[in-house]
Formats: structure tokens, C-alpha cells, sequence
């Protein structure tokens, strides 16, 4: 979700929520809910605190500490030094949240890979990995599924997979499956549940080179990572369901 700050301008189609003070947009983003900020600094009165530079320095600290996931942002205050103090804390904390991030699922992070060999149930039959029953799952013909079943590795499972007879419901579902299959996977594996809870509440990032920017973030040329990053974002919705259940 986008959230738009500003006093005075009207939000902008495409966002999600408005608010006017920085106490009011500390409490939405606080919330967890929102991906994207757009600033305005000045907010309508002489209050130091009250401004679009406290709250990037508000992210800032949050950002340090692991109590925020990262957020995409964009100043769209007329005010230069304000932009640039926005500019600076909102930089600082993009520092912050590379250091803290999980940004590879492989070596010592390979079990939050699909690739991972842990065992896991779909639908009557057991697959070796989350990536074997993730490519079952897109036809509802048993023989194409079997065929996954009994393929030697995950990628040779990937690779059949995109030549099954795929339901017509695949778009639709898909996410869905994919949370429902890495649950089961960290539920059901303790070794590994233990693994996934003690990254607290770092940002968990798929991070490749095979160009998927729906599942995960790939590096475009100014060093950033860009994308949906599904399956981190499924990840850290299961760390979160698998943190209450244990308490």
C-alpha cells in the first residue's frame, strides 16, 4: 500500500491512504501495512517534529533497529532543504536495511530456498521440496504430477513444470499455494522453523540473477534491488503466523 503526506496538495490517484501530520504518518507506517511513501516536508506549522524530515528520520532509527521492512519513497516537497534532510535519512536508512536484510537464500540461508530438500505434503502425495509440489500444484492432471514427483532435482522439477497442463485457475491461486506450501514446510521441519524465527524481523529478499522479479528482486544498474519479491514477502508472512502460534 502508498501512502501520500502532505498538508495541503490532494492525494494522487494510485495511493492508497492520506495523511497531514508527521504523529499521523509515524502511526500508518508503524502499522506494517504500507510499502511506499511519498514526503512532503513542510506540514503546516512551526512544530520541529512535525515534519517530513522527522518522519524519514523516525524510518531511519526504525530502519537501524529491524522494526521496519524496507519502503520504496519519493519527495515530492518544493522546499530544497527540506527534500534534502528527507533525502539524507531516507539514504541512511537504505543503508540500514542492506545491512539487516536477507537478500540470498543460498550457503547458510539455503533452507529458505523452494530448493531446499525438507519434505512436504500437497494433496495426498509427499514431494521432496517446495519446489517439487509448487509445479505439481499448476495441473490437476495426476500423471503430469507424478511426473514432477519423480523428478531427480528441484530445477529438473521447475523445468517440467513449465510444460504441464496448467488449471485455469493458476493466476488466480498461485501466491496462495505457494503461502500454503512454505507453511507447511516450516511447520512441519523444527529444525528449520527454529532458523526461520531467529531472523526476527529482518527483511527476507529473494534475491537472483535469473531475472524474476515477481518472486523475488533482481540488481538493475544503480545497485538497487528491484521487485515484487513474492516469496520473500510469503516468508516473513509465515515467520509472523509461525511466531504466534509458538508463543
Amino acid at each position: 500500500m502508498k501512502l501520500w503526506l502532505d498538508d495541503v496538495r490532494p492525494m494522487p490517484t494510485g495511493f492508497d491512504a492520506h495523511v497531514k501530520t508527521a504523529f499521523d504518518a509515524i502511526v500508518a507506517l508503524g502499522s506494517g501495512k504500507f510499502t511506499e511513501i511519498s514526503f512532503d516536508h513542510d506540514l503546516g506549522d512551526d512544530r520541529p517534529d512535525n515534519t517530513g524530515a522527522g518522519v524519514a528520520k523516525w524510518i531511519e532509527g526504525a530502519a537501524y533497529n529491524g522494526k521496519l521492512q524496507r519502503l520504496k519513497w519519493a519527495v515530492h516537497s518544493d522546499n530544497p532543504p527540506g527534500r534534502k534532510n528527507i533525502e539524507m535519512a531516507m539514504m541512511r536508512a537504505e543503508r540500514y536495511w542492506d545491512d539487516n536484510a536477507i537478500a540470498s537464500f543460498t550457503g547458510p540461508n539455503r533452507y529458505l530456498s523452494n530448493f531446499d530438500v525438507s519434505e512436504v505434503e500437497f494433496e495426498g502425495m509427499k514431494y521432496p521440496t517446495v519446489e517439487h509440489a509448487f509445479q505439481a500444484a499448476k495441473t490437476l492432471d495426476s500423471f503430469e504430477r507424478e511426473r514432477v514427483l519423480k523428478a531427480p532435482t528441484p530445477g529438473q522439477a521447475k523445468r517440467i513444470g513449465r510444460l504441464v497442463t496448467l488449471r485455469s485457475d493458476w493466476e488466480d491461486v498461485k501466491i496462495e499455494v505457494m503461502e500454503d506450501l512454505v507453511y507447511k514446510k516450516f511447520s512441519t521441519h523444527k529444525d528449520i522453523q527454529k532458523k526461520l524465527l531467529l531472523t526476527k524481523d529482518r527483511e527476507l529478499i529473494e534475491g537472483n540473477d535469473w531475472g524474476d522479479t515477481f518472486w523475488g528482486k533482481v540488481q538493475v544498474a544503480s545497485g538497487a534491488l528491484e521487485g515484487e519479491n513474492h516469496l520473500g514477502k510469503i516468508l516473513m508472512r509465515v515467520r509472523e503466523r509461525l511466531r504466534k502460534e509458538v508463543l
